[in-house]
């Protein structure tokens, strides 16, 4: 094996040059921003009176309300209509403000979106309280198209044996299943379930299913091939343990602790297999794309 010689990441910094206007502008430039300031602190303040009215809680919300940006967009109108929206769908003040701590932007749905949103969202038939703490744990869920629930529902649920209370932890752990390209992560969870031979119940605690495919390629067959990966054999019971470890300790974690905690071997010993195994991909992709050409 020829000596490896680790790869550096270059990073281009780009240098930005401010240009200073001549003072009477910046003088105009002051008093705009001086009515801006005001104009948005007036904003502020009737978000701040109109969720009081809600009975939301001043202290927290006023807080809220000054750390992001995005509520200066927003108008009262959006606000009330969001606040309605929820509460008709039995979402409680302490859940909206978990919405609105998360994803402020969901005030700007237009109202019938995001009602259609919901219904779809009862169509899956969760346990209406479980569906609630989804979406407020996970208001990222309240902005993807309805399209994309009809769509990948099924397959999950499929994947839990129409175990609704599994999917929804799923879904809390990793949301990103139900807006990222499907494909994707259809080919993810294959590899997972069928070469890995992972349960889907550990799913449930890792989120493996955001990483790159070639991610999980390289961690799994760095175990493999360090003799650390057992498969299951025709004569073992299907409940009997294959002792690897577990799915999150073997993606979610650093290099670092992967190496030496999980493998029991050296960073550089990873740092190594990957730039190897980088090249064995990258070569497995090239013949791949070679066989799409001939046929």
């Amino acid at each position: 094996m020829s000596k490896l010689f680790s790869l550096l990441r270059l990073v281009n910094s780009t240098n930005f040059h401010l240009r200073f206007a001549r003072k009477p502008t910046l003088l105009l430039h002051h008093q705009s921003y001086s009515v801006s300031v005001r104009t948005n602190c007036q904003l502020i303040n009737n978000h701040l009176n109109l969720l009081t009215e809600y009975n939301f809680h001043k202290p927290s919300i006023q807080e809220m309300l000054n750390g992001n940006p995005v509520w200066n967009e927003i108008s009262p109108t959006e606000l009330k209509n969001t606040i309605e929206v929820l509460q008709s769908y039995k979402f409680s003040v302490n859940d909206i403000t978990d919405v609105f701590k998360s994803a402020a932007d969901v005030c700007t749905i237009e109202k019938n979106d995001l009602i259609d949103t919901l219904e779809t969202w009862l169509t899956v038939q969760f346990n209406l309280d479980s569906l609630i703490d989804l979406l407020s744990s996970q208001p990222i869920l309240l902005k993807i198209d309805k399209e994309e629930i009809v769509e990948r529902i099924p397959t999950y649920l499929l994947v839990f044996n129409n175990n609704r209370s599994k999917l929804v932890l799923f879904l809390k752990v990793c949301p990103e299943v139900m807006y990222e390209n499907f494909k994707d992560i259809v080919e993810k969870y294959n590899y997972i379930r069928h070469k890995m031979e992972i349960k889907p119940k550990e799913l449930l605690n890792s989120r493996v299913l955001t990483g790159d495919l070639n991610f999980i390629k390289t961690r799994h067959m760095f175990l493999d091939r360090s003799g650390q990966y057992n498969y299951r054999t025709k004569d073992m019971s299907p409940i009997m343990s294959l002792g690897n470890p577990t799915l999150n300790s073997i993606f979610d974690t650093s290099d670092k602790m992967f190496a030496e905690k999980i493998a029991k071997l050296s960073l550089l010993e990873y740092e190594t297999f990957c730039s190897y195994f980088a090249q064995e991909l990258a070569e497995e992709d090239d013949e791949s794309d070679l066989s799409e050409e001939e046929e």
